[in-house]
């Protein structure tokens, strides 16, 4: 049987895979800034890829929320590099977000800081998977995920995410050397789970849900709506930049009846 939720060993490997990102992320990219590194549009770019569209567009407005419809080819890449974007597969991805929704701002929100009295505990907890409290799926969260359930490519990412994480970034290293592997694989990476957190880490102010902050579409594109997206979750009209891919790629209907 497959498993919805990240059971504790691999929240390890999440935590693990964030720290190990983050370590070299904010290790080593300040000496490509500071030099103006001109690969580091690459870098930006596949940021874009993973982040953006991979996490944003494909694991929350699509695989979560059902926000729109697209072709099998959107799906499938969405869903490809969305494992990079977040280091993990599709499926528990989304449990733990439609966990997020349903009980907002409460000790069942998985990544919360709210009901946490220790501030570095609370800390922990908007970030690194091993300390979130993720309570078991019931039937409401299996109907939520039963679209991924039955696409056969949903359930290959869900089992070998960490497989593809770890051997695109062994083979970057071994082919293209340590440069490459710093551009092309942990910077657009770290930039997309360092977003995460900053958008989990805003939880700490409770006004913050209350308001939108379009300010922050300028650094993780799309998540500067946040209470308008918490009302309206499958109405991405307001989130801007990537409003205007996904009105790109929708279709009307859908070509394949699990997409």
């Amino acid at each position: 049987m497959t498993e919805i939720i990240p059971p504790k060993y691999d929240r390890v490997y999440l935590t693990v895979t964030y720290l190990i990102i983050c370590f070299f992320t904010l290790g080593w990219i300040w000496g490509f800034l500071w030099n103006l590194d001109p690969r580091l549009i690459i870098s930006y770019v596949l940021a874009v890829v993973v982040g953006t569209l991979g996490t944003n567009v494909g694991y929350h407005r699509l695989f979560t929320h059902k926000a729109f419809r697209t072709t099998p080819f959107w799906y499938n890449f969405l869903a490809f590099f969305g494992v990079y974007g977040t280091v993990a597969g599709p499926i528990g991805w989304v449990a733990t977000h439609l966990h997020h929704h349903r009980h907002l701002g409460t000790d069942m929100d998985p990544h919360t800081p709210w009901t946490e009295k220790n501030k570095f505990k609370g800390f922990l907890r908007t970030f690194l998977p091993y300390w979130m409290n993720i309570p078991a799926p019931d039937l409401r969260l299996l109907v939520g995920v039963r679209h991924l359930l039955q696409n056969k490519f949903m359930l290959f990412l869900h089992k070998w995410a960490p497989i593809q994480v770890y051997g695109t970034g062994t083979a970057v290293w071994y082919f293209f050397g340590f440069d490459w592997f710093l551009l092309t694989f942990v910077f657009p990476i770290g930039y997309s789970l360092i977003s995460q957190f900053f958008v989990n880490w805003f939880h700490y102010d409770i006004d913050f849900v209350h308001k939108n902050r379009h300010w922050i579409n300028v650094l993780i594109g799309g998540e500067g709506n946040h209470k308008y997206h918490h009302d309206y979750p499958r109405d991405y009209s307001k989130d801007w930049p990537i409003k205007y891919f996904i009105d790109w790629i929708k279709t009307n209907g859908t070509t394949n009846k699990r997409a």
